[in-house]
């Protein structure tokens, strides 16, 4: 059962299973089972060879090539102690590039592409603690690229673009400056800066050509809109000055009647007129028309026959 070729064989090699040890006393080939061939060194088993092919339990160390020849795939496999995928590499005929995958604990493939780019299955990151990270969530309409790229009037362009056209790039120009262009609207959900000047949220506007904000510079500088109801019953409000005047008609044979201004004086009424909305009879001078503030929403005004008192009040 025992071949030697060199020393005679002992330990492993004592006879007691079918053997050839070369060299020294404890290395060679043993057959343990049907179709096994052992593989050992200096009476340590390294590996064994049956009908799958070559296993090796220690080390592998070449100064030459190793070879996968097939059109079929073939990987290159880690595995763990119980024989799940750890991880593997392969390329297929014609594929798109080399694929590495992670196994059981993998989401997907990593591709090394024939056409120069690196595909990822989810995200790209640098750096330690602090990471920066290229992802996609793979559910977008259309792909994005992210492009570096310059020609002589444009000598660094960063670009990101999707299936549809570009979205906005940063460009250094020849002489030093950044343009940064969108093509398309820029919402901020707070300020956005020019320099030392800003948009708000509300329209607003700071710079130093305003001294400050342009909404306090316009109240500052330019007159405020007057108002006014020019009905019957109506009034006018000086915007600058806050004054109030206010007028109507009350018809005739009222005695003394509560008049509601048409609208009330924020602040105070300061005074009132009433007299004969018409042209009087000679001798008629002695009839009773009159106005006076009741209060700052209404007044009292009087009638002693049948012409109606115009009245006129003043007030802030």
């Amino acid at each position: 059962k025992r071949v030697s070729i060199g020393n005679i064989g002992n330990g492993a090699f004592d006879g007691s299973v079918p053997c050839i040890n070369i060299g020294d006393s404890d290395s060679g080939f043993i057959g343990s089972a049907g179709g096994v061939l052992d593989i050992y060194c200096n009476n340590a088993k390294v590996g064994y060879i049956d009908n799958a092919g070559l296993h090796m339990l220690a080390g592998i160390a070449t100064n030459s090539d190793v070879v996968l020849q097939s059109d079929a795939r073939r990987h290159i496999i880690i595995q763990n102690a119980d024989g799940s995928v750890r991880a593997y590499i392969y390329k297929d005929k014609d594929d798109t590039g080399i694929h590495i995958n992670n196994g059981v604990d993998g989401a997907g493939d990593f591709v090394l592409g024939k056409d120069s780019i690196l595909y990822v299955p989810f995200a790209v990151r640098a750096g330690g603690s602090k990471k920066l990270a290229i992802q996609s969530d793979n559910n977008s309409a259309s792909d994005a690229t992210f492009n570096l790229w310059g020609r002589s009037d444009r000598p660094t362009v960063i670009e990101l673009d999707d299936g549809q056209g570009w979205h906005l790039y940063s460009q250094r120009n020849s002489d030093g400056s950044i343009l940064f262009t969108v093509n398309g609207a820029i919402m901020a959900n707070t300020m956005l800066h020019a320099g030392e000047a800003a948009v708000a949220t509300d329209g607003n506007v700071y710079g130093s050509v305003w001294g400050g904000w342009l909404n306090d510079w316009i109240n500052n500088n330019l007159s405020r809109k007057n108002t006014a109801s020019l009905e019957t019953n109506g009034w006018f409000k000086d915007a600058s000055t806050g004054l109030i005047i206010q007028w109507g008609i009350t018809g005739g044979n009222l005695n003394k009647a509560v008049v509601n201004l048409p609208i009330p004086f924020p602040n105070a009424g300061l005074w009132a007129l009433g007299w004969v909305a018409g042209t009087l009879d000679m001798g008629d001078d002695d009839w009773s028309n009159s106005a006076s503030l009741l209060n700052n929403s209404q007044l009292t005004v009087t009638t002693d026959h049948g012409w109606s008192t115009a009245w006129i009040v003043i007030g802030k």
